[in-house]
């Protein structure tokens, strides 16, 4: 009877130990599994976030992946309107259909002249994110800029030589991403190449093109931005641009690296709660990692939040992005 006595007052206190453990690792693990609990809880009693957006299909598409991933505010995300192009979303915006424009461009001014007649106000921009593309050479290279055209006759084969270009008597040897990836694409759009082969030898992944221009002195490797440590950037001069340029961050926010695109969010100034609430997880910690994700460079909150003044807009209609 002793032995079965013992027996359960064991089983007794191992039953009452176990909660007790559970509540021993919260305590000893900080706040983060009861804060996890929390924010779900908080979060479950938030009402949804409505998020109409509208624009160019990448942008939204972006974005909308980028707003379902957040965990600490429910938002509701709906496509409005035509999800083609940039101006689409400047129209919803202007039109009231959306409280997002998702786009790959400035705000043109027309459109912004319409949002002001008929809210009193100019729309707010924010840059969000850069997906931005660079040209690299070797370090002993003699040649540390090009002009534009020149860029695009040599994906094009159109120059095939370094001494088109004041370099030595040598060919060109291009390096560069697949085909089918997004910076292939880029690289082929920039040459107006549709059906072409591409023109570089394809290198699955951007430390294999530096590694192959370190490699190859007359070589010129195409990949993402980054790696400037290693092998030089190419600057880019455009032809009424009086200096050439590299993807620093000033060319980036200035728009003036033919290799980039900015994912904008444009909005009513001040931003509904719904969108205030989109940006600041965007500017966030957890929304700036999700943007790496997804292999484009976050824009922080100091460098992306732009207020538009009337006399800063282009006056030139932009081309549809997509």
């Amino acid at each position: 009877m002793h032995l079965i006595h013992r027996a359960r007052l064991r089983s007794i206190a191992g039953a009452m130990r176990a909660p007790l453990l559970i509540l021993a690792a919260v305590s000893a693990s900080g706040c983060g599994v009861a804060d996890g609990w929390r924010q779900s809880w908080r979060t479950a009693r938030m009402p949804d976030r409505h998020l109409r957006l509208a624009g160019a299909q990448i942008p939204v598409e972006l974005v909308e992946g980028w707003a379902t991933r957040c965990r600490s505010v429910p938002f509701k995300v709906e496509r409005v309107g035509k999800i083609r192009y940039s101006h689409d979303g400047f129209r919803a915006l202007v039109a009231g259909q959306a409280n997002v424009a998702c786009t790959s461009a400035k705000f043109p001014w027309y459109e912004a002249r319409d949002y002001l007649n008929a809210y009193g106000h100019l729309p707010r921009g924010w840059r969000i994110a850069w997906s931005a593309y660079a040209v690299y050479v070797h370090p002993d290279n003699p040649v540390k800029q090009l002009t534009i055209k020149q860029f695009k006759q040599i994906l094009r084969r159109e120059i095939t030589s370094w001494v088109s270009v004041d370099g030595p008597r040598e060919p060109i040897n291009l390096y560069g991403p697949p085909r089918a990836t997004r910076g292939g694409r880029v690289f082929m759009q920039v040459a107006k190449l549709t059906f072409a082969d591409p023109p570089s030898k394809q290198i699955p992944t951007s430390s294999a093109v530096i590694d192959a221009v370190l490699a190859d002195p007359l070589a010129i490797g195409l990949t993402d931005v980054g790696h400037a440590e290693h092998a030089p950037y190419l600057a880019l001069k455009g032809t009424l641009d009086p200096i050439a340029h590299i993807p620093d961050a000033r060319t980036l926010e200035a728009d003036q690296w033919p290799l980039a695109k900015t994912i904008w969010l444009w909005t009513a100034d001040p931003p509904d709660q719904a969108a205030a609430d989109l940006i600041d997880h965007l500017y966030s910690d957890s929304g700036q990692a999700d943007v790496k994700r997804t292999d484009y460079i976050p824009v922080p909150r100091d460098r992306g939040a732009v207020r538009m003044e009337l006399k800063d807009l282009p006056r030139t209609q932009p081309a549809d992005e997509s």
